[in-house]
């Protein structure tokens, strides 16, 4: 059984590619019957690039490579990254920094690699303007921090680097304007222990609003998802629905600012869950 893909090679040709679809045993996406989420391609085919890489201006299109050491991108460069495998042990893998009009697209990687596990504090992406899809994200402390404007979906977050110091996050947020959807996200460690939440909404640089979380699959965490002011102020107008939630710790969800939408999301066995 095979996906077809449409394909553009840097001089904008686009042609189509049959691969198989290998989804992660045991990792599903509620109402997803896409693409599998990951490479499209074997690992051992990837060409190998050593880091680091840092793009300042300019369009960038990286395709196929196994990427060790960071990613950097600032100024006001554009970058895409598709079908790439990169991991580091560094602070972070690949990141988008400062908000002065560079983007970054992220679509069918894989960041993380059980053999190179981050330093503590560690995340696979962080930054703002970045959008992930299909991607498979693990072996960091925290999947993904994020700033303002970005967007997550169709992606696997799982197996967390969890040391003695951990506050390990899937998704840890601290800007406005994001979306999470039909994603699974776990906050579970990958010994098994539980790290502090699948998603991680706290307002500890300035006030947050316009957070969208639906159609997603989240689990583990000592809350799955922890929702709260903080030191930059309160968040407003999050909405949070049609979610499926597996356990947390202490249980589905520690919030202290309300939600302006909460509706449809339920447990593993199909029962409403209320925030």
């Amino acid at each position: 059984m095979g996906v077809s893909f449409f394909v553009d090679d840097l001089q904008g040709n686009r042609s189509s590619i049959v691969v198989p679809v290998t989804i992660q045993p045991g990792l599903w996406i509620p109402g997803w019957d896409g693409p599998p989420v990951g490479l499209l391609t074997p690992k051992a085919d990837l060409e190998l690039y050593g880091g680091p890489l840092q793009f300042k201006s300019g369009t960038h299109f990286l395709e196929g490579y196994e990427i060790v050491g960071r990613v950097e991108v600032s100024g006001t460069a554009d970058v895409t990254i598709k079908n790439c495998w990169g991991y580091s042990a560094e602070w972070y893998t690949w990141r988008q920094i400062w908000d002065m009009g560079g983007t970054l697209l992220i679509e069918d990687c894989e960041l993380g690699n059980a053999a190179v596990l981050g330093n503590p504090g560690s995340v696979s992406i962080s930054g703002d303007d970045i959008t992930v899809r299909r991607s498979y994200i693990h072996h960091t402390e925290d999947g993904i921090k994020d700033g303002i404007r970005c967007l997550y979906e169709q992606c696997i977050i799982d197996n967390l680097w969890g040391g003695p110091t951990a506050h390990a996050d899937g998704i840890q947020m601290g800007g406005s304007f994001n979306t999470v959807r039909y994603c699974n996200i776990s906050g579970i460690h990958f010994d098994g222990t539980y790290g502090t939440s699948a998603i991680l909404m706290k307002a500890d640089w300035s006030p947050m609003s316009g957070i969208v979380i639906e159609n997603n699959h989240l689990t583990g965490g000592q809350y799955v998802i922890h929702h709260s002011s903080g030191p930059g102020g309160g968040i407003t107008g999050t909405i949070v629905r049609d979610n499926v939630f597996g356990t947390g710790v202490y249980g589905p969800v520690n919030d202290n600012q309300g939600f302006a939408v909460w509706s449809g999301n339920v447990d593993e066995a199909g029962k409403p869950v209320l925030p």
